[in-house]
């Protein structure tokens, strides 16, 4: 069984995909990753980096004939396929991962002071 959160731009009806085994969940990330092995994400997504950050290990889907946007490009632990034999082999490969411990300051800049946006509106550069 395959659980799928859809874009809210781009939801996916089951009944397209009859060989699947499709379970549609609407829930938010954060309220149901807890629940999975592993993560499987598009190529431009932040949900990668949501999964990523909650100790899944992650498979982002590329498109062979466009740029690699992920988020998580050059992140260990995050395997990345474009054709059916590389996610059958990612899928096995995974399952000997161990939970991955992420800390969130690798994926954001936490400044309560906003000191970069003060200096950007302020017209000085940014070191």
């Amino acid at each position: 069984t395959y659980t799928l959160t859809s874009h809210p731009g781009f939801i996916v009806n089951p009944e397209d995909y009859p060989s699947l085994s499709l379970k549609m969940v609407t829930n938010s990330l954060s309220e149901i990753l807890h629940e999975f092995d592993v993560a499987y994400s598009a190529n431009v997504t932040s949900a990668s980096v949501e999964a990523c950050l909650a100790g899944l290990p992650v498979v982002v889907m590329l498109d062979e004939k466009d740029l690699n946007f992920s988020p998580l490009l050059g992140e260990s632990g995050v395997l990345f396929v474009s054709e059916p034999n590389e996610l059958a082999e990612a899928l096995h490969r995974v399952g000997h991962y161990s939970e991955l411990d992420r800390d969130h300051d690798e994926f954001f800049f936490l400044d309560p002071e906003f000191s970069r946006w003060k200096q950007l509106l302020l017209g000085k550069p940014i070191c």
